[in-house]
């Protein structure tokens, strides 16, 4: 079961403000941020210029292009991620007034990458990122459990090899540069209130957050599996190895069954493999191996005695 890329929105606190240009510049503000356009490692920024004419020449520092005649309101598309917290430096020139500002954009990670595979012994994966403010602020992301503690504080959204049947919460912080470390040393390893009331911290940090990301692999628990098997002559001479049911296991109902090197899929109706020979000697035992389908670490063995099938004893007189 694979799950879907999820970036979350942010809404912005009075602490964030808009970049603004400098000198005879100063009504000019701008708004940026980035954006999804698709599941893959590009993204794109979107962006809002006020109180100025264009048009505008921008220049992007993640790959170096420059654009030029570009309108109050557009996107820059086309950026290969890399990091998130490296900041992509977005440099505005009015065309019209050669006024020139700048403003920092957070990076976006929008592959799909986050996992359940219920063939791993911990098989959730999460990746997750918020669309956040890049300019003076960068992203914090914490891991919780549902008493609400805080297991994992990063700067990355990934929390990889995380147990089945467990629900978990990702919260997204955008938080004040300045900030940044102070902060993520004071929620990790405490209960997340302390992030979500603005009066529960002690040090006056600048943030905001967004509604958590729920997430669960719900993989199938694995239960006892109950074979049903014997072995019956062929008129050969050799015997043959009959499943008659297999039941138990992630309750999927299908499984693969090995006996020698031969394996086939039951699904609720008799299996046989024929053409079994005797070892000789003692009478030995025939093992079947049984895997559930949905779940490879799910799997039992079962044994059956071997049957000599040639007819060995006599009476002549």
């Amino acid at each position: 079961m694979k799950l879907e890329i999820l970036y979350i929105p942010l809404f912005y606190l009075l602490c964030i403000g808009l970049a603004t240009a400098q000198g005879t510049c100063d009504d000019i503000t701008i708004d940026a941020s980035p954006a999804c356009n698709g599941v893959g490692s590009i993204f794109d920024v979107n962006y809002t210029i006020s109180n100025a004419t264009g048009p505008f020449t921008i220049t992007e520092s993640l790959g170096g292009t420059t654009q030029n005649m570009q309108p109050l309101n557009g996107a820059i598309s086309g950026l290969t991620y890399v990091n998130q917290n490296d900041k992509v430096t977005l440099t505005f020139t009015d065309e019209s007034t050669n006024c020139m500002f700048t403003y920092d954009v957070l990076q976006l990670n929008c592959s799909e990458q986050t996992i359940c595979d219920c063939n791993l012994v911990d098989p959730l994966s999460i990746s997750v990122q918020a669309s956040g403010n890049g300019n003076g602020f960068s992203m914090a992301y914490a891991l919780v459990d549902l008493t609400g503690n805080v297991i994992a504080v990063n700067q990355t959204g990934v929390f990889p090899s995380l147990a089945s049947n467990t629900n978990f919460d990702v919260y997204a912080f955008n938080v004040d540069d300045a900030d940044l470390t102070g902060f993520i040393n004071d929620i990790n390893g405490n209960d997340i209130s302390i992030a979500l009331d603005e009066n529960a911290l002690l040090n006056d940090y600048c943030y905001t957050s967004a509604d958590p990301a729920s997430f669960i692999c719900e993989c199938g628990v694995c239960t006892d599996i109950i074979v049903d098997a014997t072995t019956v002559c062929a008129a050969d001479g050799t015997y043959t190895v009959v499943v008659d049911e297999i039941t138990g296991g992630t309750g999927s109902g299908s499984f693969a069954v090995t006996v020698n090197t031969t394996t086939q899929i039951y699904t609720g109706s008799q299996l046989t493999f024929p053409g079994q020979i005797y070892s000789g000697g003692n009478q030995g035992k025939e093992t079947i191996t049984v895997e559930d389908t949905s779940l490879s670490t799910c799997s039992t063995t079962f044994e059956v005695f071997e049957l000599n099938c040639v007819e060995q004893t006599t009476c002549d007189c």
